[in-house]
């Protein structure tokens, strides 16, 4: 699976790296600030769950994106939505699967306007993270979570196909990710935080409870009934 991460930041730099450990096929679309800062010192990410140092990350810049990808990962700030759409616009292909994680709900609606809503997954990203003046990603916990799937709730190949993906991405060492399904009666995912509990926007009860060092998460459904249209609630955290 050919994947384009837009942003090496927070999010995407982490999520981005783990996956490159993995061997997978991953490029990072950036700007042209980001892109130097790579091509110096690599992608590195600084992390209780183990450090990492990717020294030549692939990456593009928008105007140089020549390929189609199966899916693209979206991480930007809400505010910024509508230019990174267009940079992105021509990764874009009949099968590409775009899954957002940005906070709220609007984006959906955004992303669908776009590209047709069969490109839009629903996603979640738990993480506290930032991006240092160097470019250094830096974990602040050991929370690190994926959560997604279908709008709506069908089981699908392509869903079968990510998690296929992220398994074997590594975390704590040696020791890998663990994709993991809600079962067939549950409506989405409910992932404990280390500190308290919270249920992600997006997802309703009846929800199967899953452990709190559980890694990467794949929801069957992703319901949008306990958020209203114009929420910004966050239910991640992280700075880029």
């Amino acid at each position: 699976m050919r994947i384009l991460i837009v942003g090496a930041g927070a999010l995407g730099g982490y999520f981005g790296a783990r996956l490159l450990q993995a061997d997978r096929d991953v490029t990072f679309l950036v700007r042209p600030r980001r892109a130097a800062q790579l091509a110096k010192t690599g992608l590195v990410v600084r992390s209780k769950l183990g450090d990492a140092h990717i020294p030549s990350p692939p990456h593009v810049l928008a105007e140089n994106i020549s390929d189609q990808y199966d899916l693209i990962l979206v991480g930007c700030k809400a505010y910024d939505l509508v230019p990174t759409m267009e940079s992105f616009a021509s990764a874009v292909g009949p099968g590409t699967a775009i899954l957002p994680f940005l906070n709220g709900m609007k984006h959906l609606d955004s992303l669908s306007e776009r590209f047709g809503a069969q490109h839009v997954l629903g996603g979640l990203a738990m993480i506290s993270a930032s991006l240092d003046d160097d470019g250094i990603v830096l974990h602040l916990n050991e929370t690190h979570v994926l959560a997604y799937g279908e709008i709506g709730g069908a089981r699908s190949p392509r869903i079968d196909a990510i998690s296929a993906t992220f398994a074997g991405a590594k975390k704590r060492g040696e020791r890998e990710l663990s994709a993991m399904r809600a079962d067939d009666e549950a409506v989405g995912v409910f992932v404990p935080l280390l500190e308290g509990n919270a249920q992600p926007i997006g997802l309703e009860a009846p929800l199967p409870t899953i452990a709190a060092d559980t890694d990467w998460v794949t929801s069957d459904s992703w319901s949008m009934a306990s958020a209203t249209p114009d929420s910004d609630a966050a239910t991640s955290r992280v700075a880029d």
